[in-house]
């Protein structure tokens, strides 16, 4: 009896002691006017600033996360959909829609925005590319134009990594000077495929042995690719990571006309709830964004962004 005690209390304090505690250090504020319309906020990874697209994510603005100087970076089209910041924090990647005069013919650029609104576009005027995507280290910014993989070299670190997501597959190239190759026996490659189907949103942790992915129509999934074990949510949209360990994403219901409702959780990386964070904010919640300090902005149906801090134990 004394035996079986000891092992249940030993396995109840491991359990105790792994469990995740989330509290919101702060509470939920607004980081914009309610008068003014924005969309998908990307907090940087040093989490001092915030970008976020203006209406039909049209534009790209910057602020600070104490909610002061706000300035619009650009005013381009689709620029606010799905921004990229650099790991240091210091410049953005953006996918810019280009409409000729009639508005009939659409063709793509990427582009690079540094914090005082310097624009350079990247790639060129192309009649399709994908969204752009940074290596760990920021010395590479990548993307598609069509199937071809595109990039551009910033500095020389070859022992930098490359991740992206290619034909609803994530490909991970362990060195950056050889991923212009994407033979099939690249030594320096490594393929996934976590679950079947559309792959919406991808998300790192930021040690690089985990990632997020939401796929269409069946929720959030968590490939660890240490032990290439999957854990399956069964819910949720737009994982974004705080820790190794923790995400936010959103969980949102609708009536197959408009959204009814939106929640910010975070979530242990194996599926479990820790905590609705938006459980009393009094109106649905999206797009979630956090960085590793545990700041965390989100947008409002109305378009407001609001944001939070929470401390983790």
């Amino acid at each position: 009896m004394k035996l079986k005690t000891l092992i249940s209390l030993f396995i109840l304090l491991s359990i105790t002691a792994t469990a995740q505690q989330v509290t919101l250090l702060e509470p939920i504020t607004p980081l914009t006017s309610e008068s003014d319309y924005f969309t998908m906020p990307k907090i940087s990874p040093d989490g001092n600033n915030v970008i976020f697209g203006g209406k039909s994510h049209t534009g790209l603005y910057l602020i600070d996360f104490n909610g002061t100087d706000l300035i619009k970076l650009t005013d381009a089209s689709a620029a606010g959909w799905n921004p990229q910041w650099a790991p240091l924090s210091n410049v953005i990647a953006i996918r810019v829609n280009d409409w000729s005069n009639d508005m009939r013919d659409k063709t793509n650029s990427i582009e690079v925005i540094e914090l005082d609104g310097t624009v350079k576009n990247i790639s060129g005027d192309k009649p399709s590319t994908s969204l752009p995507f940074w290596s760990d280290k920021g010395s590479t910014l990548a993307w598609f134009e069509n199937d071809s993989l595109q990039f551009l070299k910033l500095s020389d670190n070859t022992d930098d990594i490359l991740r992206y997501v290619k034909n609803n597959m994530i490909v991970v190239k362990s060195k950056t000077d050889v991923m212009t190759s994407e033979d099939e026996d690249n030594p320096e490659e490594k393929v996934f495929e976590p679950i079947k189907g559309e792959y919406l949103f991808v998300n790192w942790s930021p040690n690089g042995m985990r990632v997020a992915v939401q796929v269409l129509g069946k929720g959030i999934y968590v490939l660890d690719v240490q032990n290439n074990q999957v854990y399956e949510f069964g819910m949720g949209e737009y994982p974004d990571w705080i820790n190794n360990d923790v995400l936010v994403c959103m969980d949102v219901k609708d009536d197959g006309s408009q959204i009814t409702n939106g929640e910010i959780l975070v979530m242990n990386y194996d599926g479990k709830l820790i905590k609705n964070i938006t459980n009393d904010f009094n109106q649905p919640a999206l797009y979630a964004s956090a960085s590793e300090d545990g700041k965390v902005v989100f947008q409002s149906l109305n378009g407001q962004i609001f944001k939070t801090t929470l401390s983790i134990q």
